[in-house]
């Protein structure tokens, strides 16, 4: 049996994953919003696969950035990242 993962499922086994929760996220090079955006992802519940987190500017008091891989890489705030299956808890810092 072979098991095929990709997206976030690839993503679990390494890190973690989230889903977004706005349309139009932007991907920053940087954990801030000043930083300069680097992508910017589509539709609400996209999924993210998260390496790493770190502090940053807070948005609207949340203070932590993921850095993601795909399918844009550089830096989303936490704020708009949903992780409803808990997976990003254990994500390493950055």
């Amino acid at each position: 049996m072979v098991l095929a993962l990709s997206g976030c499922g690839l993503a679990l086994l390494l890190a973690g994953c989230g889903r977004t929760t706005v349309p139009g996220l932007h991907v920053r090079s940087g954990p801030s919003t000043s930083a300069s955006v680097t992508g910017t992802l589509g539709e609400p519940g996209t999924g993210v696969d998260v390496r790493c987190w770190t502090r940053g500017e807070a948005v609207s008091g949340h203070s932590v950035w993921y850095r993601i891989n795909r399918p844009a890489g550089g830096y989303v705030t936490s704020y708009y990242v949903s992780n409803s299956d808990r997976s990003l808890q254990s994500t390493p810092s950055c």
